[in-house]
C-alpha cells in the first residue's frame, strides 16, 4: 500500500491514549495530523479551520452520537473511516468508507486509512458552517 505522504487527517476520538497511538502510527507513514478533537463542535470548529483531506471519526463522544457529525462529512465530500466499541449492525449502511471495530490493531487503521486515501477523490466544497452546529453550540 502507498504510504499516507502529505495526507491531512482530522482525529475525532475521546480517548486521548486511543488519539495519541493512532497519530503515532499515522505519522510513522508519512501522514499529518492536523488536530485531536474530543467533541462535535471540536470538530466542527477543526474542519472549518484545519482543512483535512481525511477524518478518523469515533461514533460516540463522551456519550453522544457523532452520526449527525458523519452527515456533516458526508455534505462536505471529504473522505472518513468510523471508528467504534459498539455494534455495527445498527449504523446505517454505506456510513462511511470503512468501519473499524474497537479494539483494532493499528496496523489494520492504517491500511484502512490507505484503502480510503486509494479511492478516486470527490471535488471539495467550499467549508461553511452547517446551521445545525451553530445551534448546538
Amino acid at each position: 500500500m502507498p504510504r499516507l505522504d502529505d495526507r491531512r487527517l482530522l482525529l475525532i476520538e475521546d480517548e486521548p491514549l486511543i488519539s495519541a497511538f493512532v497519530e503515532d502510527a499515522l505519522v510513522e507513514e508519512g501522514a499529518f495530523v492536523v488536530g485531536h478533537a474530543a467533541s462535535l463542535a471540536e470538530a466542527e470548529d477543526m474542519l472549518l479551520r484545519l482543512h483535512p483531506d481525511g477524518v478518523l471519526l469515533d461514533l460516540n463522544l463522551h456519550g453522544v452520537s457523532a452520526l449527525p457529525l458523519a452527515d456533516r462529512l458526508h455534505e462536505l465530500h471529504l473522505p472518513f473511516i468510523v471508528t467504534t466499541g459498539y455494534d455495527t449492525e445498527a449504523m446505517p449502511p454505506g456510513l462511511a468508507e470503512e468501519v473499524l471495530v474497537k479494539p483494532y490493531d493499528l496496523p489494520l487503521l492504517v491500511a484502512a486509512v490507505q484503502r480510503m486515501y486509494a479511492a478516486p477523490a470527490p471535488a471539495l466544497p467550499v467549508l461553511r458552517p452547517s446551521p445545525s452546529w451553530v445551534a448546538c453550540r
